[in-house]
Formats: structure tokens, sequence, C-alpha cells
């Protein structure tokens, strides 16, 4: 059990929502994401789950992604801003995810569950 804001959490506190293709709008710009993570936490106090982190999971074919350099500049910039709104960011080549879709599947959950225990160890708020 952690503790968060002094009130006890459970294993069944954390929420993961899992959306395939997922369109996000930021201000000026659009976004797909081939997948999209949202971790949620639950706050009893106002009975709804709040948002811990979001993680983007790209899979990049080689023919839109740093084939030039335009390319590679393009996708660099797309993932510090993605950063600064909040989201991060995991890249795969399409023969990762053909070879070894459990590896992908590991560094996810990897990182989840890294993301909710530092969100409980830092007691934050999720009100």
């Amino acid at each position: 059990m952690g503790e968060l804001g002094g009130l006890d959490y459970g294993t069944e506190a954390f929420l993961v929502h899992v959306i395939p293709q997922r369109r996000i709008s930021l201000r000026n710009h659009n976004f797909r994401a081939d997948f999209l993570f949202d971790l949620s936490c639950y706050d009893p106090r106002v009975l709804e789950y709040k948002r811990v982190v979001s993680l983007m999971v790209e899979i990049d074919g080689h023919d839109f992604h740093e084939k030039t350099a335009h390319q590679a500049k393009r996708d660099k910039a797309r993932d510090r801003y993605l950063k600064i709104e909040g989201f991060d960011v995991f890249h795969y080549t399409g023969s990762e995810i053909f070879n070894e879709p459990s590896r992908a599947l590991f560094d996810v959950t990897a990182f989840l569950i890294s993301e909710g225990k530092r969100f409980l160890h830092e007691g934050k708020d999720v009100a």
C-alpha cells in the first residue's frame, strides 16, 4: 500500500487506458499516437480518476521517420513539444514490434509501474 495525501491506496487505485490511433490536439498542433497509454490514480475524495502520466508509443516506419535529415529534425521537434505538453514518447521500429512484441510490452509496463510508484512516493495530490 502506498500513501497519498493521507489516504491509503491499494493496487486497485491505478487504471491504465490503452487507446490505439489516438488523435491529440494541443493548441494549434494535431498529432496521432499509434498507441496512447494513460495511467490514472483514483481520488476517493471526488470519486474519479486523475491522470498521472500519458505515454505515447510510436511505431516508426523507415519511409517516414529519420530517412532524411528533415524527417529526423521534425520528429525530434515533435517529441520535445510533446514532452513540454506532458507526454512521454517511446519509439519502436516496425521490426522491433514484429520480432519482439513482448519487449515493447515490458518497457511500457515497467515505465507505468515506475511512474505510479514515483507518484505515490512523492505524495502528489491527485485533486
